[in-house]
């Protein structure tokens, strides 16, 4: 499946959805050297079972996150799915915004990643948005975060995050292209700016 065939315009609503899931699948079997596991961030609190309380502490942390230009009236349009980012198995909750205000217009949409533990609510990722995500093997006792950034019909921005100890922060980037039917994926500087991405 080309790169092309997945996304094309504009993200809008559904749209950055069913652009996230094709990117999802592309993006893991091309990039099979970073050994990455694909995950959808695409289930409403509803089916997440997030309750109201909890979507209205993560509206409130994103609001009030200097990294995120986000605004609670846009918290409709979230999209979660809960995972184990450590191996303490703790109840962790990656969030993803799918209104089109936030969106790129090759359908990157801004990601974050929240610690749940004792009821309470840390913010572990921000600034950082993809088209695609995986998870990685642990590391340390936590498990590194991939993001997929769509360039163009061609590239791909790729970032892994690691944790610190109390963020995850961009540990490497890289240049994922498909040219004439070949696939690279080549190491970059992590540039200063949104999700790190090149």
């Amino acid at each position: 499946m080309r790169r092309k065939d997945l996304i094309r315009g504009r993200a809008t609503g559904w749209m950055a959805t069913a652009v996230f899931l094709a990117g999802s699948c592309f993006a893991m079997a091309q990039t099979a050297g970073l050994q990455s596991t694909p995950v959808a961030v695409d289930q409403t609190s509803r089916q997440a079972l997030i309750g109201a309380a909890e979507v209205e502490r993560i509206a409130a942390a994103l609001a009030g996150d200097a990294d995120s230009d986000w605004d609670a009236a846009r918290v409709s349009q979230l999209r979660f799915r809960r995972v184990s980012l450590s191996t303490s198995g703790g109840k962790d909750i990656l969030v993803r915004s799918i209104a089109p205000v936030d969106c790129g217009a090759t359908g990157n949409c801004p990601v974050w990643a929240f610690h749940s533990q004792a009821g309470e609510l840390r913010l572990l990722l921000s600034n950082a948005v993809g088209d695609a995500l995986g998870l990685m093997e642990a590391e340390g006792g936590w498990r590194p975060i991939v993001l997929f950034a769509n360039q163009s019909v061609e590239s791909s921005a790729v970032t892994v995050y690691a944790f610190t100890g109390e963020r995850y922060q961009p540990r490497s980037c890289y240049r994922e292209s498909t040219h004439a039917g070949r696939h690279t994926l080549a190491p970059v500087a992590c540039a200063a700016s949104p999700g790190g991405h090149p």
